[in-house]
């Protein structure tokens, strides 16, 4: 059986009003969804995350938006059940593992982020740490992946993934350079625009 999980930042709009935010999870509630993901807005308003966590018949995640320890120490403070680091946010993989025995240490279950429009060697990373240290409950997978920039394809069977598969050095894919032409880079600017 496949869990539902819903982001606050991507699949549902994120609440302003922590009011709207609970009638919307005692909605999906009927679902049994395994968390809702950010169902705050900004997801840095602890209070509002606080308020709708503590009172929701759901589970809450959030964590994705945080780059330091003190951030997901108020998390947990907020209530949250499944907290989120990001590696590409926190600092890179020493980084990544420190917070991650940090929220530990704070009872909460690790579940890290992943950016699906940002790399899959990130993510790749976040999988080598998951399979070294303890306290990982579960890795976010994309639905879609732009595989032919890579050498080869990380497979997900039965939910996991078999990191040997991939073989090589290092973490186990390298860039296709000439396929990177396809995808040639924009600037562009978007400001964060906080309600």
């Amino acid at each position: 059986m496949a869990n539902l999980y819903f982001s606050g930042n991507s699949l549902i709009r994120a609440f302003n009003d922590p009011n709207k935010a609970l009638e919307f999870l005692n909605k999906v509630h009927r679902y049994e969804p395994y968390w809702v993901e950010e169902p705050t807005w900004p997801p840095n308003d602890y209070d509002k995350l606080g308020t709708v966590s503590r009172r929701s018949p759901v589970p809450i995640a959030a964590g994705e938006n945080e780059y330091y320890i003190g951030g997901f120490r108020d998390l947990v403070d907020a209530g949250v059940s499944y907290v989120q680091p990001d590696i590409s946010k926190v600092g890179g993989v020493l980084r990544f593992m420190d917070v991650i025995k940090g929220i530990r240490a704070m009872g909460r279950p690790v579940v890290p982020h992943h950016r699906p429009h940002k790399s899959i060697l990130a993510h790749t990373y976040t999988l080598h740490v998951a399979s070294v240290i303890d306290g990982i409950e579960i890795v976010e997978w994309p639905l879609t992946w732009v595989g032919d920039i890579y050498d080869r394809e990380v497979r997900v069977r039965n939910g996991e993934v078999r990191l040997s598969d991939l073989g090589g050095v290092g973490v186990g894919l390298s860039i296709n350079e000439d396929a990177l032409s396809k995808y040639p880079y924009t600037k562009r600017y978007v400001p964060l625009i906080f309600h």
